[in-house]
């Protein structure tokens, strides 16, 4: 090898095609050693860059580690032949890995050696699994060691399965592609890890590889992750003595070639992405926004024929309202050749504009050139009146349409905050649980939505009623900036109360207690005004109930 490095740009296409990690060190007559040149291999698990090309081992690592490789380096230099050792090393991520090293000196024309080439190989794996693949190999005697160096390195996942279709062992491509340890599938059945489709199949697949009529079969392979990875798969019998102990299955991962094959359908079939029966509207763009395919659910659920879809003006099936947010997401999508996803409005042929999610994929030749997008349009009108309708029920009351606590905390505190002056009544329904005791909770039920109806026609319309749970209720008052206004609204809350009270043709009597506070309190919280309207309500309750009590000494509400 000449040691002429100018020819560095061929020698990095070599390099960075290899999987073992390539380093180039230059010496010179200082005896300072820099880096000439470092495989992409290198770089991926060493953290190591362009950057320290032409730096000192000093300028790039630790002082130890420097000195520890200025030995190395020193030894291939000094014995002129091929150093092998092993060493350990750690991953951009801090993961420490073992690896094998040839070091090697060479010769310039000057019968100089001022390089030194390290070749580095990951033996990891092989590190630490040595001793249990030993002893799996052991296992499958004589047969096994006709077929080691094709189950070892062989790029197909090669499983050890015995005559009941149990994993007894398998190669390291296994758990490339299964996402497992190796040692997690040992004893455990094949079929559990392929689709459930095939799972039934594996006995015919045993069969042939006893009739010595092994075949190639398309199965799902289920990832640790749930993804199923499409094989090619054929079994076959592994016999000592003439005796069938176990089987091969070999799995070959399709996945590229599904994809290239994948690629030239859509070619074939004018970039028809998704079969026709899609229920979601598939559409194809051109890069000027050009509809060049739209699926024909585009009809069912826009009510629109795909073909008079395909000469509307582009997104002119957008609302417009809704336009910006799409060309942004757009932009943003491309120059990312990231997928984006947006709710948006569609115009639907006849109920008019309908709420639909939009998944978008651009598509990019092989000069990385945007030449289309994939728009994949789903109606979740539903969705978002059930997302509108949980977002209601997290402010209000299931039972009476009322705000909620939570709705009235944030209120109260705003209002406080604000230094708006309003009142806060608390309420609570006198001897409740004795009608939900005699009558039932259906009729309690019943009780309490006629009583949060007569409570909100006797308050005014900027006033607010709140239900907190059970029989508890709360008044935001926003006129009753006084004592005087907070009796007479109470006093309109307890005439609706005496009217006539029939529940399910029973005659009940229903009354309420009332605890009230004044805002603003100095140096008071909504909390505390809370409290302070609830301390109010106790002492109602404890002297006789039925009555009203603002800030102090209970006082009977006129009657």
């Amino acid at each position: 090898m000449n040691a002429d490095f100018e020819a560095i740009p061929f020698a990095q296409i070599l390099m960075d095609g290899i999987q073992e990690m390539v380093f180039v060190v230059k010496i010179d007559k200082k005896a300072s050693i820099t880096y000439e040149f470092i495989s992409k291999t290198a770089m991926e698990n060493t953290g190591l860059n362009e950057g320290a090309l032409g730096k000192t081992l000093h300028e790039v690592h630790s002082e130890e580690k420097a000195a520890h490789l200025e030995a190395l380096y020193a030894k291939a230099l000094a014995t002129q032949e091929a150093v092998w050792f092993k060493d350990d090393y750690y991953t951009i991520s801090g993961e420490r890995r073992w690896s094998s090293t040839r070091m090697a000196a060479i010769v310039n024309e000057a019968k100089e050696f001022t390089y030194v080439v390290s070749v580095v190989k990951d033996i990891t794996k092989e590190k630490s699994e040595e001793a249990e693949k030993n002893k799996a190999w052991k296992q499958l005697e004589e047969g096994i060691s006709r077929y080691r160096s094709l189950f070892e390195n062989n790029g197909d996942a090669i499983f050890t399965i015995d005559t009941e279709g149990r994993i007894r062992t398998g190669n390291l491509a296994v758990e490339n592609i299964s996402g497992y340890k190796l040692s997690d599938l040992i004893g455990q059945e094949l079929a559990h890890y392929l689709a459930v489709d095939n799972q039934a199949q594996v006995h015919d697949y045993l069969e042939q590889a006893q009739n010595d009529r092994p075949q190639d079969f398309r199965i799902q392979l289920l990832h640790i992750s749930g993804k199923q990875i499409g094989c090619l798969m054929k079994m076959i019998a592994i016999k000592i003595n003439g005796q069938i102990t176990g089987y091969y299955a070999i799995l070959k991962d399709m996945t590229e070639l599904d994809k290239l094959a994948s690629k030239y359908a859509d070619s074939e079939e004018r970039f028809r992405i998704i079969a026709e029966n899609a229920h979601d509207v598939i559409v194809l763009l051109n890069e000027v926004g050009e509809s060049l395919y739209v699926s024909p659910s585009c009809k069912t659920v826009y009510g629109i024929d795909p073909d008079e879809a395909m000469t509307m003006p582009p997104f002119s099936f957008i609302h417009p309202n809704d336009l910006a947010q799409l060309d942004a997401e757009f932009e943003q999508s491309i120059l990312t050749g990231q997928a984006c996803k947006v709710r948006l409005r569609v115009l639907h042929q006849t109920k008019g504009w309908i709420w639909s999610e939009l998944h978008g994929t651009p598509v990019f030749d092989e000069h990385h050139q945007f030449i289309h997008k994939v728009l994949i349009l789903r109606d979740v009108t539903q969705q978002r009146q059930r997302e509108t309708e949980l977002a209601y029920f997290a402010y209000h009351d299931s039972l009476t349409g009322l705000p909620n606590r939570r709705m009235l905390s944030e209120r109260l505190t705003a209002e406080m905050e604000a230094g708006t002056r309003f009142a806060l009544i608390v309420l609570d329904m006198d001897d409740f649980k004795e009608i939900n005791d005699e009558w039932g909770h259906e009729t309690g039920d019943a009780v309490i939505l006629e009583f949060s109806k007569r409570l909100t026609g006797a308050i005014g319309k900027s006033d607010i009623a709140a239900r907190l749970g059970g029989d508890e209720f709360v008044v935001l008052l926003f006129e009753a900036d006084n004592e005087e206004k907070v009796r007479m609204a109470a006093d309109k809350i307890h005439q609706a109360l005496e009217r006539p009270w029939s529940i399910k043709d029973i005659k009940l009597k229903v009354t309420a207690s009332m605890g009230a506070a004044l805002a603003p309190l100095e140096g008071a919280d909504a909390s505390h005004l809370f409290k302070n309207a609830d301390r109010a309500l106790y002492e109602v309750k404890k002297t006789g109930k039925n009555y009203l009590k603002i800030n102090g000494p209970a006082m009977k509400t006129p009657r």
